[in-house]
């Protein structure tokens, strides 16, 4: 009876411990707080930057105690252990991926941390591909960066987008020119902090010229 109680403990901490990662995007101040107490267990066993792994195991032990004071009440002589730990077990998981649904949804729509702001968008001679310039704000967890994101036309641009074919972190003047349906132009200005080029994307070739 004990395994089967730790297990459906477990199962709900580390249900938690998944749902406060995937919301963390929205809610990241709470979310830090309440990972917080599996951060620092496990910096009690790691002098190190603790990593994502050991500090879901601390926080999903931590949050199983609580549920393991429930299991006591729910495991009781008499009722069917295996249908309530089965059911706990599917709730628990509904939870999870249906709040990691709403999490996604709601940062595509701009509830998360990061923004992104349109600037330019220039689309490819045969009307199939778009460039879309942007400016990505990350607020206190990072700073500006401009990016290009390479795309079908009638793909729109959301919040969760990052761009797949150039990134700057600052805020830079990006200019694009299609120079036919499978080759485009990129210029940036000579003082940019470039973190990303790709020199091909979807089947595009893409040039970088330096103002």
């Amino acid at each position: 009876m004990f395994s089967k109680r730790a297990l459906l403990a477990l199962t709900f901490g580390a249900g938690i411990t998944a749902l406060l990662l995937a919301t963390v995007g929205i809610t990241w101040i709470v979310g830090i707080m309440l990972l917080s107490p599996g951060i620092w267990l496990a910096s009690l066993i790691s002098n190190s930057w603790v990593s994502l792994i050991p500090m879901f195991i601390a926080n999903a032990l931590i949050y199983a105690l609580p549920s393991y004071l429930l299991t006591l009440l729910l495991l009781r002589p008499g009722r069917p252990t295996a249908r309530i730990f089965a059911m706990s077990a599917l709730a628990t998981i509904s939870i999870v991926f249906l709040g990691w649904i709403g999490t996604r949804e709601l940062e595509k729509r701009g509830a998360g941390v990061c923004g992104n702001e349109e600037v330019s968008h220039s689309v490819s001679p045969d009307g199939t591909k778009i460039v879309i310039v942007f400016v990505r704000d990350c607020g206190v967890l990072g700073d500006e960066s401009t990016e290009a994101l390479l795309v079908d036309r009638n793909r729109q641009l959301n919040h969760l987008d990052t761009g797949n074919v150039f990134v700057t972190d600052e805020r830079d003047d990006v200019t694009v020119e299609w120079q036919s349906p499978t080759k485009v132009r990129l210029s940036y200005p000579q003082s940019a902090r470039i973190m990303k080029t790709q020199p091909k994307v979807g089947g595009v070739s893409i040039e970088y010229h330096v103002r």
